[in-house]
Parts: structure tokens; C-alpha cells; sequence
């Protein structure tokens, strides 16, 4: 039976926002308009306060102020961004949860809504032995700006891990041995797990976690 450790990215492997971080990057290279941030904001305001939004949208408005450059240089501006920016806030406490994981004989897979390039990365450095992530629709070498399929989000994070464990170890052959996770977004991928852990979770996560009885922990620190 094959244990399998899922991990949500942002707020959790990760102090921050990797989606916020890098609209500010792109403003202040001129790569996208006041206007397209300002759509990224308001989708952002709306999440925070479980007003329903289409979770393909706020991907598709920054891979479409992208569209004009090629895939392969979309894909090496983004492993920059992380690799600038976004490998000196993996939080130091959830690589070490990752290594114990490891040493236990456990898989780990990373699953977000967060994109192929910046997962890929990531997924490298904390030696994860898969990631699932939102991928964007190619054509002729450019990015479309549509998503393929449906960004793994909510009931879309467990719902894809179990299609990938399913095929790739049969249904009867894996269990999800535990999840961490910081948004409410995340409770069916928690609920799912025989151990749950609460990441510096936000509000309403806080509260199932409580009443669940999962655990809780508090993983931030100050970025360098």
C-alpha cells in the first residue's frame, strides 16, 4: 500500500502568495497593465470573502496579458520569478514535515492551483515526487491564456490526485496518509486524509479544524 503525503503550495509549503507576487513582478516590468491587475485584485478581494468566482479566470487574465511571448520564454520567466523570489520563502518547518514524510517511506505530491513552471521548480527543490498544478492551453508554441481542464482547487485538489493515483497505483493500491493545507478551499483534501494538518490557517479553516480535531500548526517566519 503506497502512503501518499499531499501538500497545498501557497501559504503552506510556501510564506505567501506565489500568484500575488507575481502580478507585482509583472507591474513593475511592464509586462501587464494596471488594468489587468486591478481584475486580478477584485478576483482576489471576492475569494477572500467566499463571494463564488470561476476559478479559470484569474489564471486566464495573466496568461493572456503573456500571450505574446513564447511558451518557452513564459516558462523561463516564471522558473526565474521562483527562483528570485520564491525559494527563499519555502517556510523552513515544512521542508523539515517534507523530510520526515520521506524518511517514513511516504510520497510526497504538491497540489495547487499555482502553474506548471513554478511547481516544476519547486517540486526539485523539495525532492516531491510528483505535483499536480493548473496547466494552460498551448498552441503553435504561444500560450493560449485558457486553462486546460480545471485548476485543482477546492474538491479538484483530491479529485485529481486520486485520478493520478489511481492510474499510476490502481484504486485499492494507495491511501492519502495525510494533508496540509491553509484555506478553507482545502477541507476536502484534508477531510480526505487519515491525518490532517491545519497550516497558519485562515478563519473559517481554523474552525472546521477545530471542530475536526485536526492539527493545528503556526509555520510562518520572516522572509530574509
Amino acid at each position: 500500500m503506497i502512503r501518499i503525503v499531499a501538500f497545498d503550495f501557497d501559504g503552506t509549503l510556501l510564506e505567501g502568495h506565489s500568484p500575488v507576487r507575481m502580478v507585482r513582478r509583472l507591474i513593475r516590468r511592464g509586462i501587464i497593465s494596471y488594468r489587468t491587475a486591478a481584475k486580478v485584485l477584485w478576483w482576489g478581494v471576492r475569494y477572500r470573502l467566499r463571494i463564488p468566482v470561476e476559478q479559470k479566470e484569474v489564471r486566464e487574465y495573466i496568461f493572456k496579458s503573456l500571450a505574446h511571448f513564447p511558451a518557452e520564454e513564459t516558462d523561463e520567466l516564471m522558473a526565474n520569478f521562483y527562483r528570485e523570489d520564491l525559494h527563499r520563502r519555502l517556510r523552513p518547518e515544512a521542508l523539515e514535515a517534507v523530510k520526515e514524510h520521506q524518511k517514513a517511506g511516504e510520497l510526497i505530491v504538491i497540489v495547487s492551483a499555482s502553474f506548471f513552471p513554478i511547481l516544476r521548480e519547486a517540486s526539485r527543490d523539495i525532492q516531491a515526487d510528483w505535483f499536480i498544478c493548473t496547466q494552460m492551453e498551448v498552441e503553435d508554441g504561444y500560450y493560449t491564456g485558457n486553462v486546460e481542464g480545471q485548476p485543482p482547487e477546492g474538491a479538484e485538489k483530491f479529485t485529481q490526485l486520486s485520478a493520478w493515483a489511481n492510474e499510476k497505483f490502481t484504486k485499492s493500491g494507495w491511501l492519502l496518509a495525510a494533508a496540509y493545507g491553509d484555506h478553507r478551499s482545502d477541507e476536502p483534501l484534508l477531510s480526505a486524509a487519515q491525518t490532517a494538518v491545519a497550516v497558519n490557517p485562515d478563519t473559517d479553516l481554523e474552525r472546521v479544524a477545530k471542530r475536526e480535531g485536526w492539527r493545528i500548526v503556526d509555520w510562518s517566519f520572516k522572509v530574509p
